[in-house]
C-alpha cells in the first residue's frame, strides 16, 4: 500500500498535522523521511495508533479504541495487508525450499564424488597387495 503524506495521514485519520509529528517524535507512531525530505507513514501504521473512525458513528468513537468496532474500510485494508504479507511469506518459503532442494542435490553429487574416490583408493590398495602377494 502507498505511504501517506503527513497532510494525508492527518486528513485520513481527522488529527492534526502537529499531532502526528508529535507522535512520530515521541515514537509512538512509525515514519521516514523520502528523498524530498517529505514524511512517509505506512497507512497500517498510522492506523494502529490512530484507528479509523466513521463521522457517523459516535457511539464507536466514543469507546477506547481496543474496543471499537471495526469499519468495513479498516477490514478491507486488513485484508489487503494480510493477503501481501501472506504472498511475502509464501515467496519466502518458495525460496528456501529451492535452496534446500539446491544444496540436497549438491550434497548428492559431493557424496557421489567422494564415494567413487574412496572406491578407486581402496582398488589401488588392493592391487598394491595383490602384486606384494604375487610379486606381479
Amino acid at each position: 500500500m502507498k505511504p501517506l503524506t503527513l497532510t494525508q495521514a492527518s486528513q485520513t485519520c481527522k488529527k492534526a498535522k502537529a499531532t502526528l509529528l508529535d507522535a512520530i517524535k515521541s515514537g509512538r507512531l512509525s515514519a521516514r523521511k523520502n528523498e524530498k525530505d517529505v514524511w512517509e507513514i505506512d497507512p497500517a501504521e498510522l492506523h494502529r495508533v490512530y484507528p479509523y473512525q466513521l463521522e457517523n458513528d459516535e457511539e464507536n468513537a466514543n469507546l477506547p479504541h481496543e474496543k471499537r468496532k471495526p469499519t468495513a474500510e479498516l477490514i478491507e485494508i486488513l485484508e489487503k495487508e494480510r493477503a501481501r504479507e501472506r504472498e511475502q511469506m509464501q515467496a519466502t518459503i518458495d525460496d528456501l525450499r529451492k535452496r534446500l532442494d539446491e544444496e540436497a542435490e549438491e550434497r548428492r553429487k559431493l557424496t557421489k564424488l567422494l564415494t567413487h574416490q574412496t572406491e578407486q583408493s581402496v582398488q589401488k590398495k588392493e592391487n598394491l597387495l595383490f602384486k606384494r602377494i604375487f610379486r606381479k
